[in-house]
């Protein structure tokens, strides 16, 4: 994963397709009930996206206002479904979409946001 600021935090996104987001899902597949290779009902859709984004795309978060606040999967499900926080995760999603070469990463530690 990689650091990035987003409204003065800073997060920690993995990439969309790393082996991290697959193993998330499989076990997202089984805890909703379903083969880990199922096709998902498009009524669980949301709730498998939700729980891959907690569990493997956001991995880490530094508050600036409290630096004490550690990362847990109960954060990053208030981020994905709170109507009210849909630009934040929307920029970490696209974060997570974004370069993750070794330059692109050592970039962005260069710049201070590790």
């Amino acid at each position: 994963g990689k650091w990035v600021e987003v409204r003065g935090d800073k997060w920690l996104v993995a990439r969309l397709g790393s082996v991290a987001s697959g193993r998330a899902r499989g076990e997202a597949l089984i805890e909703m009930g379903l083969a880990p290779d199922a096709d998902v009902p498009a009524e669980k859709v949301e709730k498998l996206r939700a729980l891959v984004f907690a569990n493997a795309i956001l991995r880490g978060v530094k508050f600036a206002t409290g630096p004490q606040v550690t990362y847990s999967k109960d954060l990053g499900l208030q981020v994905y479904q709170d109507p009210e926080l849909r630009d934040l995760r929307d920029a970490l999603l696209a974060e997570a979409s974004g370069d993750y070469t070794k330059d692109a990463v050592a970039k962005a530690a260069l710049l201070g946001n590790c």
